[in-house]
């Protein structure tokens, strides 16, 4: 489920960068097939579980990415990264860009977009 595991993320327009060091946001895929998703920290990164941006890392299915290089994409609420990921044993490096969404955030990367939305409060 390599597509939904690389989908990242931010809260709002002013939480491009930032919101990565005030803790860990988590995530479900956008969707009414996705409601069963668990929001819980204990069911992060696994299949049917949250999502998550930490800091510099996102978190997917059995998928965990550093971002690096950090370039906020210009006349636009976005931050561009390298992210560097480890899915399943096997290591790879791909851009992925991400912005704030109505409900939470886009994924964008090589011709793909994704959203995730944001988890409810517990």
């Amino acid at each position: 489920m390599r597509l939904v595991s690389v989908i990242v993320p931010m809260l709002a327009a002013s939480l491009a960068v930032p919101a990565m060091a005030q803790g860990l946001q988590l995530f479900r895929p956008s969707g009414e097939i996705f409601d069963s998703w668990s929001c819980s920290f204990d069911a992060l990164g696994e299949d049917g579980g949250a999502l998550g941006v930490s800091d510099d890392e996102l978190i997917g299915v059995d998928t965990r990415c550093t971002l690096v290089e950090p370039v906020p994409v210009r006349n636009m609420t976005a931050t561009l990264y390298f992210a560097q990921c480890t899915s399943e044993g096997e290591r790879y490096t791909e851009r992925v860009m991400i912005m704030p969404s109505p409900n939470g955030v886009y994924i964008i990367r090589d011709g793909q977009v994704f959203e995730w939305d944001r988890c409810p409060a517990p």
